[in-house]
């Protein structure tokens, strides 16, 4: 599992690829709670990943309940039908917006 991160003006992209164990879970959980404290008005997180762990979905709804009373935006971009099931699944999806893309994520006005 790899996380990357990049920024580009007021957004922030986290990308979370690759399997997904307790270990990178947790350094997940670092990285989005570093995220979530920092300045940016919007977090895209893009899974690129082929099954997602109930931590790091918990890990999301934190991150989303950090960042949803201050006014900014979590957004997630996903394509892989499992890892879409599950954020649906966990009642995620539709309060977080999922995306196709990130340049769509990026543009959205909500």
């Amino acid at each position: 599992m790899a996380i990357h991160t990049s920024v580009k003006g007021n957004i922030r992209i986290i990308l979370l690829e690759g399997e997904v164990g307790m270990t990178e879970s947790l350094e997940f959980a670092r990285e989005m709670k570093t995220s979530a404290a920092g300045p940016w008005k919007v977090l895209v997180v893009v899974l690129k990943c082929t099954v997602i762990n109930s931590h790091c979905l918990g890990t999301l709804l934190a991150t989303y309940n950090t960042v949803h009373p201050e006014g900014r935006k979590l957004r997630l971009v996903a394509n892989d039908a499992a890892i879409v099931k599950s954020l649906a699944g966990f009642r995620i999806v539709p309060m977080v917006p999922l995306f196709d893309n990130v340049e769509n994520a990026a543009a959205a006005k909500d």
